[in-house]
């Protein structure tokens, strides 16, 4: 994470910790206790819950600038599908939450932050759901697991043929409902995993 976000000044903080030897020492720490010393467990659960309490610690260093660094990534990637796809009123609304993100940004509120990142987010798909690829794209990552459609499987591989008709037929209206019935039968982290691939697919380039 440090070497990612660009801070040297963070960077230099996180990597001049002493985290690795700690680690390296715990793990002695754990081979001593596992031949059942009572006082190698105890010094093993201790140096553990210390190194647990440092890496603590640098995660919070980190936490600001890779919150920054997601909202700003969000806006230049929203900007982008504005430019190619977007309307007057999308620059505006974008434009707007640049806006209050500016005194945000000056007091370093995460949870402000992190919320107005995924408006931005819900911006740029609002826009690109407006393009036939955006559920063409959607389509061709649902479709090619349906085992993760765990209980409604059945209901999930019906519903992935008439896709793969209405795609054929060029039948986009008929395609965006299929699409949103297999979407909410998706399971959370299988919708944030699409959701994610959909985003980085061929409309946005």
């Amino acid at each position: 994470k440090a070497n990612n976000i660009g801070d040297d000044e963070i960077k230099n903080v996180v990597l001049s910790d002493s985290v690795n030897e700690d680690i390296d020492e715990v793990w002695n720490d754990v081979e001593l206790a596992k031949g059942g010393d009572p006082d190698a467990i105890e010094k093993a659960d201790r140096r553990i819950k210390e190194l647990k309490e440092k890496i603590d610690s640098l995660n919070s260093v980190l936490e600001w600038p890779i919150t920054l660094e997601k909202y700003n990534e969000a806006v230049s990637d929203c900007k982008s599908i504005i430019d190619k796809h977007g309307k007057k009123e999308d620059l505006d609304k974008l434009t707007s939450l640049k806006k209050e993100a500016e005194k945000i940004i000056k007091d370093k509120d995460i949870k402000h932050l992190e919320s107005i990142t995924k408006e931005v987010i819900s911006l740029q798909t609002t826009i690109l759901a407006r393009e036939d690829d955006f559920w063409i794209a959607a389509f061709h990552e649902i479709k090619n697991n349906p085992s993760i459609f765990h209980a409604h499987q059945r209901r999930a591989e019906k519903l992935i043929e008439e896709g793969r008709i209405a795609l054929q037929r060029k039948d986009f209206d008929s395609l965006k409902s299929i699409v949103f019935e297999l979407w909410n039968y998706l399971p959370e982290l299988e919708r944030e995993k699409i959701d994610e691939k959909i985003s980085d697919s061929g409309i946005r380039k």
